[in-house]
């Protein structure tokens, strides 16, 4: 049975009102009777059901909002319990209501002293907001697992649920726990769970995690059915599930194809074989941005989203946006992108949500002075009307999916995007930049620069010519550096700009010295030139091999070093590297 969700409008809410947060409204489903769970940190009592009818209650006030609430959720890969970034300046940054975090597993060891910590800190530093509570898991083995949820609602209980149910009725023991996290959002009870499904390798000698996309198949049933006994109650469900989705083709595909879909078919796709009975699930990101790639993990080789928020029947009136959050350049990511979206909590009295993204806007030329450009329509029913902005400036409005420009003048560059307005005043966010150049023509990202590496002594010299900017000024180089670790099997890496080092070069440099190297190995290295418009197509790869030098001593004991040149024949042989996929 599939529940068609909440409406406030002709139903009732079971809501809390005028009942200490520390109760508990419970939630009755007799399909499910066995998961294992712990970490309550609420009482034990039922609080009785009470039934509210067509809008929402301030608990505090136990008056009916007036105006819309908006809650913003941030889903965040910590990285090693945070030990390795900065992610704590993007919450700063932020500052959401709620924070779904994946990798905390340190955070729950020794009562929890680094969750307090954590939230000593974010709560200095918002000394006028209310104060973040929160709960990790606890009993994690790596640092690399566990979630927390962090937020500013009061907690009612906490729920670590560590087996779970097949279909066919058998327990689930899983790669990695679950978290949920009842939180009172203004007399909502809602449910925030945390998980995270196993990426790779054999780390612990689990069934079936010799093959990871079996086990993220079979861990994440069990995740589905235990969702699908909490019954027809609000949901928030978040984290790194290593998995696709079904509907992420074409242009938004993941530059890879090897994690596996079914995870992700299990919330989107109701026919899947083991698909989630009692929600509609909707992928909070694509939802809101039907035409972005919105990749979460992004490296030289691999880019791909596999972390996610998804909501239930409840909230799909109640979103209005979300982003995939870029970096500032002071700030060392995470090694997962951030996801952040925002809801209303009481859509009835406002319309907030703007219309999506345009997508696929482009032109052709008609003359020097003139273009004509155009994109795809926008599908919403309450649009109105797209803006025309060029230079940054709005300059018109059209009702259809094309404007000419007859202003232009020769040997400019000009720069447009399309924006939507709806009938509610919402307007969309800007499309991608599209430039024209009219000596050049229809700007793109640069080609690939010409690549070389000379090796020294304990270092390699890279040098680089571009020949391509894609008709703008380059604004800097990205290099990376590749190198393996043949006792392990697998390539780590190395990319700049790290946020340490080198970070992006200007566009006058054209050579850099890498000495982070050793002795008698070759590197392997790729560069690529950006512009305005991104990042260029990657250099062919260049090989340096880093040079050594024998060692003498001087008549007083100092020693020196020289080299000799020895011309050496050597036969280049082909291997083939497999790299294990990354956590």
């Amino acid at each position: 049975m599939r529940f068609n969700g909440y409406i406030l409008f002709g139903i009732t809410l079971i809501l809390l009102s005028n009942i200490s947060m520390n109760s508990y409204i419970e939630i009755s489903d007799d399909s499910f009777s066995k998961f294992h769970v712990n970490g309550y940190i609420s009482s034990e009592t039922i609080a009785p059901k009470v039934e509210i009818e067509i809008a929402l209650i301030d608990q505090e006030t136990n008056q009916i909002m007036a105006e819309p609430t908006v809650v913003k959720v941030l889903v965040i890969n910590v990285q090693d319990s945070g030990t390795a970034n900065d992610w704590i300046e993007i919450a700063k940054i932020e500052n959401a209501d709620i924070i779904i975090a994946d990798e905390t597993g340190l955070w729950g060891k020794d009562n929890d002293a680094m969750l307090n910590e954590i939230l000593a800190e974010l709560n200095a530093n918002f000394p006028t907001e209310t104060p973040y509570t929160g709960y990790a898991l606890h009993g994690q083995e790596r640092a690399s697992e566990g979630e927390a949820v962090i937020t500013r609602f009061p907690i009612v209980r906490a729920t670590e649920v560590k087996e779970f149910i097949a279909d066919d009725g058998t327990i689930i023991n899983p790669y990695y726990h679950v978290i949920d996290v009842e939180i009172n959002i203004s007399g909502v009870v809602t449910h925030v769970v945390g998980a995270r499904l196993q990426c790779c390798g054999d780390e612990r000698g689990y069934m079936d995690s010799k093959d990871p996309p079996k086990r993220r198949a079979i861990d994440h049933e069990g995740y589905v059915n235990y969702l699908d006994s909490l019954g027809s109650v609000p949901i928030l469900y978040g984290g790194d599930l290593n998995s696709y989705s079904p509907y992420d083709v074409g242009e938004i595909a993941p530059s890879e194809a090897n994690l596996g879909a079914a995870p992700i078919s299990m919330l989107v796709n109701s026919s899947y074989p083991t698909a989630s009975e009692n929600h509609s699930w909707v992928d909070v990101y694509r939802e809101t941005n039907p035409y972005d790639k919105g990749y979460t993990y992004v490296d030289w080789q691999y880019q791909s989203r596999i972390d996610y928020l998804f909501v239930n029947d409840f909230f799909h009136d109640k979103l209005i946006n979300s982003t995939v959050l870029p970096f500032p350049p002071d700030i060392t990511p995470p090694d997962h992108f951030p996801l952040v979206a925002f809801f209303n909590m009481n859509p009835e009295l406002a319309d907030l949500r703007p219309p999506i993204k345009i997508h696929n806007i482009r032109g052709t030329i008609i003359n020097s002075t003139s273009i004509n450009i155009t994109w795809d329509s926008n599908p919403e029913v309450d649009l109105t009307e797209y803006i025309i902005h060029k230079d940054d400036l709005e300059i018109d409005r059209v009702t259809t999916p094309n404007y000419v420009d007859s202003t232009l003048v020769p040997g400019q560059i000009y720069r447009f995007r399309v924006s939507a307005i709806d009938t509610s005043n919402n307007i969309g966010a800007k499309s991608i930049l599209f430039i024209l150049n009219t000596t050049f023509g229809i700007c793109r990202t640069p080609g690939p620069p010409v690549l070389t590496a000379t090796g020294g002594i304990n270092n390699n010299t890279l040098s680089w010519i571009l020949n391509d900017n894609g008709g703008l000024p380059v604004t800097g180089y990205q290099l990376y550096r590749i190198y393996t670790y043949p006792s392990s099997g697998y390539e780590l890496i190395h990319r700049y700009p790290t946020g340490i080092s080198a970070g992006i070069f200007p566009p006058e440099q054209t050579t850099f010295i890498d000495t982070g190297v050793a002795p008698g190995r070759t590197y392997r290295y790729l560069i690529t030139a950006l512009n305005e418009l991104g990042e260029g197509v990657k250099s062919e790869i260049a090989f340096g091999t880093v040079l050594t030098s024998p060692t003498t001593t001087t008549t007083d004991g100092a020693p020196t070093f020289g080299f000799s040149i020895i011309p050496i024949a050597f036969t280049l042989t082909l291997i083939t590297i497999y790299r294990k996929k990354r956590i």
